[in-house]
């Protein structure tokens, strides 16, 4: 996934959760969702259990930057990005349930 150049004048928008190992970053609307898991397929064959256990969870932008959940969890308190605190369950840091 390359990162895709930020106008200056941006917001910074959190998109969607992510799972981050290396270079590998995949994408899902939920962290291990059925997307998650068949990305994970078609790349790692059916050793996806190392991927989800070592994995950073966390979230990319719209410029498909990662930020792990401490980070995400920043921009959105900053842009004021709408968020459910009492789905997040979590202060400090960003799960998929306090976004949509």
């Amino acid at each position: 996934m390359s990162d895709r150049q930020q106008p200056e004048d941006a917001k910074v928008i959190i998109v969607c959760a992510a799972n981050k190992l290396g270079d590998t970053t995949l994408i899902g609307a939920r962290h291990c969702d059925d997307i998650m898991h068949s990305a994970a397929r078609r790349i790692f064959g059916n050793s996806t259990k190392e991927f989800f256990t070592k994995s950073e969870q966390g979230f990319i932008d719209q410029f498909c930057r990662f930020y792990n959940r401490q980070e995400a969890y920043d921009i959105v308190q900053k842009n004021g990005q709408p968020f459910d605190a009492e789905r997040n369950t979590i202060i400090g840091e960003l799960y998929s349930e306090g976004l949509y």
